[in-house]
């Protein structure tokens, strides 16, 4: 069986994380069977224009970006993305955007001062078995509403009967 290749797609303005990270992915590859591609885009709005063509699996997103303030930059990310898991890199004297970066969308947060393999490959795990219990939870949600509607449409015909 064919492992199917997972993309992730570095939005960060520092290349040195781009190595960074294809290091920690072909090393994850070894050791847990699982294929990875990952893209970098140094520029915000290259990764936005990526993000508009299928093919994506997981966004790590620095928040780093010299044009954008504090979330702004995983504010504009969720409000078009919503679909895939977003990991937030932060710098350690922005570790206060932790709780806001997961309450507006992000599935994890790693400091970049404290990045390493077993860190990153445990987020990343984290972060694709999180969004899917989140899928899951979104689609069962629907069935129990449509459901809902089908019981109180046969509820109105019984009364109109009865």
């Amino acid at each position: 069986m064919e492992v199917r290749v997972r993309t992730v797609l570095l939005m960060s303005p520092d290349v040195v994380y781009s190595r960074q990270f294809k290091k920690f992915l072909e090393e994850a590859e070894k050791e847990c069977g699982q294929r990875f591609a990952l893209e970098h885009k140094e520029e915000f709005s290259l990764g936005m224009e990526r993000l508009a063509k299928p093919g994506i699996d997981m966004v790590i997103l620095d928040l780093s970006f010299p044009a954008f303030f504090g979330l702004e930059p995983l504010s504009r990310l969720y409000a078009k993305v919503r679909n895939i898991p977003i990991i937030v890199l932060l710098d350690k004297d922005k570790s206060s955007f932790i709780e806001g970066a997961l309450y507006n969308g992000a599935v994890e947060c790693l400091l970049k001062n404290e990045l390493n393999f077993d860190l990153v490959v445990h987020s990343i795990d984290f972060g694709f078995r999180q969004f899917q219990l989140y899928t899951q939870l979104i689609h069962a949600k629907e069935k129990i509403e449509i459901k809902e509607a089908q019981f109180r449409e046969v509820k109105v015909k019984l009364t109109m009967e009865g």
